[in-house]
């Protein structure tokens, strides 16, 4: 039978992004928790529009319980999608401690018990692992490292590799994976109308690697220092979603291009709602609700972005700009725009040094216990936003050339304080 495809289209800054679809007999592979819809069911069908250069993978409504993570490695036209009903959950974590010393090079880990480990997952082992520089080369520790569960013999791992560093007796070790994995050469890729709850009370260790526990995370390859090195992901949307309960991100973006996350409800998270990290060009967070997490949304060495007509409340910051790698074009040209911005405890719109050409408008800040906006940046442009009831400055600048007119700063404590060089001011 021959092959069919289905153009499909994605806007992403304005412009539509267009990709084929190739399905197989015109069918859309259906997983249903009637028919033991599992995560291994899910991958499966994932797996098999993949191998065929693309498609669709359509959940029926009910509940799937996820022993480990989905990956969209190499991607190409795939969409998943759900709609009213259709409910995601992680099983309960699976935690065990290292009964014995490991030597660096090891190819097992004696445990206490294997109960609930099972082959091919990846773990954590909460120990020392990569003596790290962070790129304006400082020294930090990293107190995990990861491996792959090869085979479980009685109370015995087996890892896939040896293992790379130490590990002392007493070791936590946990499953370390995300609801969704998206990597390699992935593009033209839809996340759409699924609930995902990653059940964080029933995960009470805590992994600490922030790129794990989290319900979406893209990531094209990068180094701090050399910058992209290869692929990025890229047209990416992840639309109508509700991501509930993560330890870490909601969305985390890495060297991600040209993407979007529209319509979702994101909240009760230990880190950001939605992350656009190192490397991320011309994406788009729009028309979000964000509740309840450490930070709204975040651009870490992001540029081209924008954030806009998202509801940001309870968080402890709502966008936060700021610089980690040391490349010259990166944190310039994003756009805050139109965002509602509740109850922050903190600041409710943070550019941090070395960033700059930010645009912020139109966004509306009620009721922040921090700054309204503090700009450290140079070269930005903050015009007709509302601020009210911020208990400390309402905007406070503290980078260079920055021009700042028709913003309303009543009924603040402090209405703007510039601490800044040749910046245009009209209030």
């Amino acid at each position: 039978m021959p092959t069919l495809f289905r153009v499909q289209a994605i806007l992403v800054a304005g412009i539509v992004w267009l990709f084929a679809a190739s399905i197989l007999a015109a069918q859309d592979v259906v997983v249903s928790p009637d028919t033991g819809g599992t995560d291994k069911t899910i991958q499966a069908a994932i797996d098999a529009v993949v191998k065929a250069g693309g498609g669709r993978v359509v959940l029926k409504p009910g509940e799937y319980v996820l022993h480990r993570g989905l990956i969209l490695q190499n991607a190409k036209g795939v969409s998943i999608i759900g709609g009213p009903g259709v409910r995601l959950k992680f099983a309960p974590e699976v935690c065990v401690v290292a009964a014995a010393d490991a030597p660096k090079g090891q190819g097992f880990i004696e445990v206490e018990s294997a109960e609930g480990l099972s082959e091919g997952v990846q773990i954590e082992i909460q120990a020392k692992g990569l003596l790290d520089t962070t790129p304006s080369g400082g020294k930090y520790q990293r107190l995990f490292f990861g491996a792959s569960v090869a085979a479980i013999e009685g109370r015995r791992i087996k890892t896939r590799r040896p293992l790379e560093y130490p590990m002392p007796k007493g070791t936590k070790i946990v499953y370390a994976y995300n609801a969704f994995l998206l990597g390699g050469e992935t593009s033209g890729v839809i996340i759409e109308g699924l609930e995902i709850d990653l059940n964080r009370d029933q995960w009470p260790v805590k992994p600490i690697n922030h790129t794990c526990h989290c319900a979406v995370l893209g990531a094209g390859a990068y180094d701090y220092v050399k910058g992209v090195t290869g692929p990025a992901v890229e047209n990416v949307v992840i639309h109508n979603c509700v991501f509930r309960n993560c330890h870490h991100r909601g969305v985390a973006w890495y060297s991600v291009v040209k993407s979007a996350v529209t319509g979702c409800r994101i909240e009760n998270a230990d880190a950001e709602g939605i992350d656009l990290d190192h490397f991320c060009y011309h994406c788009e967070a729009r028309d979000n609700e964000i509740r309840n997490c450490p930070v709204g949304v975040e651009l870490n060495d992001a540029s081209d972005c924008i954030v806009e007509r998202n509801t940001i409340e309870g968080c402890e910051k709502g966008i936060n700009l700021w610089r980690w790698c040391p490349h010259e074009d990166l944190n310039r040209r994003n756009l805050f725009k139109a965002n509602k911005i509740v109850d922050t405890k903190g600041t409710a719109i943070f550019c941090g040094p070395k960033t700059g050409k930010t645009t912020i408008t139109g966004n509306t800040i009620t009721r922040c216990s921090g700054i309204g906006m503090q700009i450290l940046g140079d070269d930005n442009t903050i015009t007709g936003n509302g601020l009210r009831g911020c208990e400390k400055e309402a905007i406070f600048v503290g980078g260079n050339n920055n021009v700042i007119n028709g913003n309303d700063v009543r009924e603040n404590r402090t209405p703007l304080k510039n601490t800044g060089k040749d910046n245009t001011i009209e209030q």
